[in-house]
Protein backbone atom coordinates (compact mmCIF):
# COMPACT_ATOMS: atom_id res chain seq x y z
CA UNK A 1 0.00 0.00 0.00
CA UNK A 2 1.46 3.40 -0.97
CA UNK A 3 2.46 5.75 1.83
CA UNK A 4 1.33 9.40 1.85
CA UNK A 5 4.87 10.23 0.78
CA UNK A 6 4.56 7.83 -2.19
CA UNK A 7 1.29 9.47 -3.26
CA UNK A 8 2.83 12.95 -3.39
CA UNK A 9 6.34 12.33 -4.75
CA UNK A 10 6.45 8.68 -5.79
CA UNK A 11 8.24 5.67 -4.41
CA UNK A 12 11.91 5.62 -3.52
CA UNK A 13 13.87 4.38 -6.58
CA UNK A 14 14.14 0.65 -7.17
CA UNK A 15 17.29 -1.37 -7.82
CA UNK A 16 19.27 -0.41 -10.89
CA UNK A 17 19.00 3.30 -10.24
CA UNK A 18 21.83 5.42 -8.81
CA UNK A 19 19.75 6.60 -5.84
CA UNK A 20 18.72 3.02 -5.01
CA UNK A 21 22.40 2.02 -4.98
CA UNK A 22 23.46 4.96 -2.83
CA UNK A 23 20.56 5.57 -0.45
CA UNK A 24 18.26 3.59 1.79
CA UNK A 25 15.00 5.16 2.96
CA UNK A 26 12.23 5.08 5.52
CA UNK A 27 8.84 6.72 5.11
CA UNK A 28 7.99 7.71 8.65
CA UNK A 29 4.42 6.91 9.69
CA UNK A 30 2.20 9.99 9.46
CA UNK A 31 0.67 10.75 12.87
CA UNK A 32 -3.12 10.75 12.96
CA UNK A 33 -2.99 13.92 15.07
CA UNK A 34 -0.63 15.65 12.59
CA UNK A 35 -1.57 14.52 9.05
CA UNK A 36 0.67 17.13 7.38
CA UNK A 37 3.81 15.63 8.92
CA UNK A 38 5.18 13.63 5.98
CA UNK A 39 8.84 12.74 6.38
CA UNK A 40 11.00 10.50 4.19
CA UNK A 41 14.26 9.71 5.93
CA UNK A 42 17.15 8.99 3.55
CA UNK A 43 20.41 7.38 4.65
CA UNK A 44 23.65 6.44 2.92
CA UNK A 45 24.20 2.73 2.38
CA UNK A 46 27.52 1.64 3.90
CA UNK A 47 30.38 1.49 1.45
CA UNK A 48 28.61 3.47 -1.28
CA UNK A 49 30.36 6.84 -0.90
CA UNK A 50 32.44 6.23 -4.03
CA UNK A 51 29.31 5.57 -6.10
CA UNK A 52 27.76 8.73 -4.68
CA UNK A 53 30.73 10.92 -5.61
CA UNK A 54 30.77 9.79 -9.24
CA UNK A 55 26.99 9.96 -9.63
CA UNK A 56 26.60 13.41 -8.11
CA UNK A 57 29.63 14.66 -10.05
CA UNK A 58 27.89 13.84 -13.32
CA UNK A 59 24.79 15.70 -12.13
CA UNK A 60 26.93 18.73 -11.21
CA UNK A 61 28.45 18.71 -14.69
CA UNK A 62 25.04 18.45 -16.34
CA UNK A 63 23.56 21.30 -14.29
CA UNK A 64 26.48 23.75 -14.42
CA UNK A 65 28.04 23.40 -17.84
CA UNK A 66 26.41 24.42 -21.11
CA UNK A 67 27.25 21.57 -23.53
CA UNK A 68 27.45 24.08 -26.40
CA UNK A 69 30.14 26.05 -24.59
CA UNK A 70 32.04 22.85 -23.91
CA UNK A 71 31.72 21.70 -27.54
CA UNK A 72 32.95 25.12 -28.71
CA UNK A 73 36.01 24.91 -26.47
CA UNK A 74 36.79 21.38 -27.66
CA UNK A 75 36.45 22.41 -31.30
CA UNK A 76 38.84 25.35 -30.78
CA UNK A 77 41.32 23.47 -28.59
CA UNK A 78 44.29 23.51 -30.98
CA UNK A 79 43.54 27.10 -31.98
CA UNK A 80 43.47 28.19 -28.32
CA UNK A 81 46.70 26.37 -27.40
CA UNK A 82 48.48 28.01 -30.31
CA UNK A 83 46.92 31.46 -29.84
CA UNK A 84 47.89 31.74 -26.17
CA UNK A 85 51.02 29.56 -26.31
CA UNK A 86 49.68 27.31 -23.55
CA UNK A 87 51.39 24.14 -22.39
CA UNK A 88 48.08 22.50 -21.49
CA UNK A 89 44.42 23.10 -22.25
CA UNK A 90 43.66 23.01 -18.53
CA UNK A 91 45.19 26.48 -18.23
CA UNK A 92 42.40 27.76 -20.46
CA UNK A 93 39.65 25.68 -18.82
CA UNK A 94 40.61 27.03 -15.40
CA UNK A 95 39.67 30.56 -16.54
CA UNK A 96 36.18 29.63 -17.76
CA UNK A 97 34.41 29.51 -14.35
CA UNK A 98 32.39 26.40 -15.07
CA UNK A 99 31.93 25.64 -11.37
CA UNK A 100 31.73 27.78 -8.22
CA UNK A 101 34.64 27.94 -5.81
CA UNK A 102 32.77 29.58 -2.91
CA UNK A 103 32.03 26.93 -0.29
CA UNK A 104 28.49 28.04 0.56
CA UNK A 105 27.51 28.16 -3.12
CA UNK A 106 28.97 24.71 -3.70
CA UNK A 107 27.06 23.36 -0.72
CA UNK A 108 23.76 24.84 -1.84
CA UNK A 109 24.19 23.78 -5.46
CA UNK A 110 25.00 20.21 -4.44
CA UNK A 111 21.84 19.98 -2.34
CA UNK A 112 19.73 21.43 -5.18
CA UNK A 113 21.15 19.01 -7.72
CA UNK A 114 20.55 16.00 -5.46
CA UNK A 115 16.97 17.08 -4.75
CA UNK A 116 16.09 17.76 -8.40
CA UNK A 117 17.51 14.50 -9.69
CA UNK A 118 16.06 12.39 -6.88
CA UNK A 119 12.56 13.78 -7.48
CA UNK A 120 12.80 13.34 -11.23
CA UNK A 121 13.32 9.64 -10.62
CA UNK A 122 10.61 9.22 -7.99
CA UNK A 123 7.92 11.38 -9.61
CA UNK A 124 8.57 10.93 -13.31
CA UNK A 125 8.41 14.70 -13.74
CA UNK A 126 11.04 16.68 -15.63
CA UNK A 127 13.36 19.63 -15.23
CA UNK A 128 12.85 21.99 -18.17
CA UNK A 129 15.99 24.10 -17.78
CA UNK A 130 19.25 23.88 -15.85
CA UNK A 131 19.13 27.24 -14.08
CA UNK A 132 22.69 26.90 -12.75
CA UNK A 133 23.96 26.94 -16.33
CA UNK A 134 22.64 30.50 -16.72
CA UNK A 135 24.07 31.93 -13.51
CA UNK A 136 26.02 35.10 -14.48
CA UNK A 137 28.15 34.79 -11.33
CA UNK A 138 28.82 31.15 -10.49
CA UNK A 139 30.10 31.97 -7.00
CA UNK A 140 26.83 33.57 -5.94
CA UNK A 141 23.69 31.57 -5.23
CA UNK A 142 21.25 32.11 -8.08
CA UNK A 143 17.75 33.30 -7.21
CA UNK A 144 14.72 31.18 -7.99
CA UNK A 145 13.25 27.81 -7.08
CA UNK A 146 15.82 25.25 -5.90
CA UNK A 147 13.81 22.57 -7.66
CA UNK A 148 11.03 22.99 -10.23
CA UNK A 149 9.65 19.95 -12.05
CA UNK A 150 6.86 19.54 -14.60
CA UNK A 151 4.79 16.95 -16.41
CA UNK A 152 5.94 17.72 -19.96
CA UNK A 153 2.81 16.12 -21.46
CA UNK A 154 0.53 18.43 -19.47
CA UNK A 155 2.17 21.29 -17.57
CA UNK A 156 -0.98 21.95 -15.54
CA UNK A 157 -1.36 18.36 -14.26
CA UNK A 158 1.33 18.54 -11.58
CA UNK A 159 4.21 20.77 -10.54
CA UNK A 160 6.81 20.05 -7.86
CA UNK A 161 8.46 23.00 -6.14
CA UNK A 162 11.36 22.22 -3.84
CA UNK A 163 13.76 23.85 -1.40
CA UNK A 164 17.12 22.33 -0.41
CA UNK A 165 19.33 23.08 2.58
CA UNK A 166 22.87 21.89 3.27
CA UNK A 167 24.39 22.09 6.72
CA UNK A 168 27.82 20.51 7.01
CA UNK A 169 28.27 20.88 10.77
CA UNK A 170 24.82 20.21 12.20
CA UNK A 171 21.16 20.27 11.10
CA UNK A 172 20.17 23.41 12.99
CA UNK A 173 16.49 24.01 13.63
CA UNK A 174 16.65 27.48 12.07
CA UNK A 175 17.45 25.99 8.66
CA UNK A 176 14.67 23.42 8.98
CA UNK A 177 12.08 25.99 10.03
CA UNK A 178 13.14 28.34 7.23
CA UNK A 179 12.89 25.53 4.68
CA UNK A 180 9.36 24.67 5.78
CA UNK A 181 8.28 28.33 5.89
CA UNK A 182 9.52 28.83 2.33
CA UNK A 183 7.12 26.11 1.16
CA UNK A 184 3.97 27.43 2.78
CA UNK A 185 1.33 30.01 1.86
CA UNK A 186 2.10 32.07 -1.24
CA UNK A 187 5.71 30.84 -1.15
CA UNK A 188 4.63 27.30 -2.07
CA UNK A 189 4.08 28.46 -5.66
CA UNK A 190 6.98 28.58 -8.14
CA UNK A 191 8.77 31.89 -8.74
CA UNK A 192 11.01 30.81 -11.64
CA UNK A 193 8.38 30.50 -14.37
CA UNK A 194 9.26 33.84 -16.05
CA UNK A 195 12.86 32.62 -16.34
CA UNK A 196 11.68 29.30 -17.83
CA UNK A 197 9.50 31.20 -20.33
CA UNK A 198 12.43 33.43 -21.31
CA UNK A 199 14.63 30.37 -21.74
CA UNK A 200 12.25 28.81 -24.25
CA UNK A 201 11.84 32.11 -26.07
CA UNK A 202 15.63 32.39 -26.35
CA UNK A 203 15.96 28.93 -27.89
CA UNK A 204 13.09 29.57 -30.29
CA UNK A 205 10.43 27.35 -28.71
CA UNK A 206 7.56 29.83 -28.61
CA UNK A 207 4.96 27.09 -28.11
CA UNK A 208 6.54 25.91 -24.85
CA UNK A 209 7.08 29.52 -23.75
CA UNK A 210 3.37 30.16 -24.27
CA UNK A 211 2.47 27.08 -22.23
CA UNK A 212 4.63 28.35 -19.36
CA UNK A 213 2.95 31.77 -19.62
CA UNK A 214 -0.44 30.06 -19.38
CA UNK A 215 0.72 28.01 -16.40
CA UNK A 216 1.46 31.27 -14.58
CA UNK A 217 -2.22 32.13 -14.91
CA UNK A 218 -3.47 28.61 -14.16
CA UNK A 219 -1.58 28.60 -10.87
CA UNK A 220 -3.63 31.59 -9.68
CA UNK A 221 -6.84 29.56 -10.07
CA UNK A 222 -5.76 26.96 -7.51
CA UNK A 223 -6.51 24.12 -9.93
CA UNK A 224 -2.91 23.04 -10.54
CA UNK A 225 -1.65 20.20 -8.33
CA UNK A 226 1.39 21.79 -6.64
CA UNK A 227 3.51 19.51 -4.46
CA UNK A 228 6.24 20.96 -2.24
CA UNK A 229 9.35 19.13 -1.13
CA UNK A 230 12.03 20.23 1.31
CA UNK A 231 15.42 18.54 1.71
CA UNK A 232 17.90 18.97 4.54
CA UNK A 233 21.33 17.39 4.04
CA UNK A 234 23.49 17.29 7.14
CA UNK A 235 25.24 15.03 9.63
CA UNK A 236 24.05 11.81 11.22
CA UNK A 237 24.41 10.89 14.86
CA UNK A 238 22.78 9.12 17.78
CA UNK A 239 22.51 12.63 19.27
CA UNK A 240 19.34 14.29 17.94
CA UNK A 241 20.95 17.71 17.62
CA UNK A 242 23.56 16.29 15.25
CA UNK A 243 21.25 14.04 13.22
CA UNK A 244 19.38 15.35 10.17
CA UNK A 245 16.59 12.78 10.39
CA UNK A 246 15.88 13.20 14.09
CA UNK A 247 16.05 16.99 13.88
CA UNK A 248 13.66 17.16 10.94
CA UNK A 249 11.26 14.78 12.61
CA UNK A 250 11.33 16.94 15.75
CA UNK A 251 10.83 20.32 14.06
CA UNK A 252 8.61 19.32 11.13
CA UNK A 253 5.41 21.28 11.61
CA UNK A 254 3.49 22.64 8.63
CA UNK A 255 0.07 23.82 7.50
CA UNK A 256 0.76 22.58 3.97
CA UNK A 257 -0.90 19.19 3.29
CA UNK A 258 0.98 18.94 -0.03
CA UNK A 259 4.44 19.04 1.54
CA UNK A 260 6.91 16.17 1.93
CA UNK A 261 10.11 16.75 3.88
CA UNK A 262 13.25 14.74 3.12
CA UNK A 263 16.24 14.34 5.41
CA UNK A 264 19.63 12.95 4.47
CA UNK A 265 22.01 12.42 7.35
CA UNK A 266 25.51 11.29 6.34
CA UNK A 267 29.01 11.06 7.73
CA UNK A 268 31.18 14.04 6.76
CA UNK A 269 28.79 15.80 4.36
CA UNK A 270 31.49 18.33 3.46
CA UNK A 271 33.50 15.51 1.89
CA UNK A 272 30.64 14.80 -0.53
CA UNK A 273 30.73 18.39 -1.78
CA UNK A 274 34.52 18.69 -2.06
CA UNK A 275 35.06 15.37 -3.77
CA UNK A 276 32.11 15.57 -6.13
CA UNK A 277 33.18 18.97 -7.47
CA UNK A 278 36.73 17.63 -7.91
CA UNK A 279 35.32 14.66 -9.78
CA UNK A 280 33.03 16.85 -11.88
CA UNK A 281 36.06 18.87 -13.00
CA UNK A 282 37.84 15.64 -13.95
CA UNK A 283 34.80 14.67 -16.03
CA UNK A 284 34.88 18.08 -17.71
CA UNK A 285 38.56 17.79 -18.60
CA UNK A 286 38.06 14.28 -19.94
CA UNK A 287 35.21 15.45 -22.17
CA UNK A 288 37.44 17.86 -24.11
CA UNK A 289 40.38 15.53 -24.69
Amino acid sequence: MPTPQDILIGKHPAKGNFFAEWLDFLDEAVPAADPNKKHRKLSEIAGKRGIAIKGIAQYLLDHHVDPKKLARAKKRKEEILKKYKLKSFEEYLDTQTYFPKAKNTRNGNTAEVILSNYLQVTSGLSLLAFKLTYNPNVDQAIKGDDCLLFDVKDLTRKVIVGEAKFRGRSPDNKAIKEMIKNLEGAKKLPISLPFISQHFTAIGDEEMAAQIDDLLYELTTGKVNVVNVGLIISTKSANRGQDAGQQLDHYLKTNNPQLVALSLGIDDPDEIVDKTFDEAYKFLKASVK
